[in-house]
């Protein structure tokens, strides 16, 4: 169109697809649910029929006899790596990771899940637009000011930091070839708390590195089950969802077909 940049026109157009599916994609996630929960209760009928155990298909009712197998540390330390927009973005990412932890306790192990690095404008963006975040139910996520490092460190509730083993502890970053293949329980999986569209290449790698003490770094198996358009740096709100989805399902294909858009696929 006249008086507009290619660029601009591009983005234009991708916002309009946006909002175009938002409601088919709402109420796809939402039937997944609904079907998910009729083979649940299909699945303990079955059970009971041939007497056999069902409590572990039973959604809880008290979400603190949830057994949080993994867990999960949101990494906001990038804080001088992006613009406001993306401080905004972030801010609501990690608002529908809590979401996404919170439903998992009614359905599946939910994480113990951490924001580490709560601190310049993210936070003065929750302190006065999501003042609420304070209220958030501390099962289902902890805000730390702290580093990444020191919150590894007191990970047990342990305040003095010797000689650390990071051993149990997966850094998920595109930029390197060696692949994720299963979660394991006791396991600390750690996601880059950054909004940047890829401008920033290796530097949740790099920071993974300069932590050292044993820990691993890894990719999301996305080439191995999936083929996305575009981009195929998935936002930190869609890697929390899938982490919790493998938790689920055991199974990365169907995890990422109930979390990605269809418009990514």
């Amino acid at each position: 169109p006249e008086g507009m940049t290619k660029s601009a026109y591009k983005k234009l157009l991708r916002r309009q697809r946006h909002e175009e599916t938002k409601a088919e994609y709402r109420e796809h996630r939402k039937q997944l649910r609904k079907d998910r929960d009729a083979e649940r209760r299909e699945e303990i009928s079955k059970l009971k029929a041939n007497g056999e155990p069902y409590e572990h298909l039973v959604k809880p009712r008290n979400k603190n006899k949830i057994v949080k197998t993994i867990g999960v540390v949101i990494d906001c330390g990038y804080d001088d790596y992006m613009n406001e927009k993306e401080v905004v973005s972030l801010s609501s990412q990690i608002t529908r990771a809590y979401s996404s932890n919170r439903q998992a306790m009614d359905i599946a192990p939910a994480a113990k899940l951490v924001i580490s690095g709560l601190d310049k404008r993210l936070k003065q963006r929750f302190e006065s637009v999501l003042p609420d975040y304070q209220k958030w139910d501390p099962e289902c996520a902890q805000f730390k000011e702290t580093s990444l490092q020191t919150v590894l460190d007191r990970w047990n509730g342990d305040n003095s930091v010797g000689d650390q083993d990071y051993s149990n502890v997966v850094y998920l970053s595109a930029d390197t070839e060696d692949v994720i293949t299963e979660l394991k329980a006791g396991e600390i999986y750690v996601v880059g708390g950054i909004v940047d569209k890829g401008r920033h290449k290796n530097l949740c790698k790099t920071t993974a590195e300069s932590l050292g003490h044993n820990i691993r770094i890894r990719r999301l198996p996305i080439d191995e089950y999936i083929k996305l358009s575009g981009r195929k740096v998935l936002t930190t709100a869609h890697v929390v969802e899938l982490l919790l989805k493998w938790c689920e399902y055991k199974d990365w294909k169907k995890a990422f077909e109930e979390v990605l858009p269809p418009r990514k696929m």
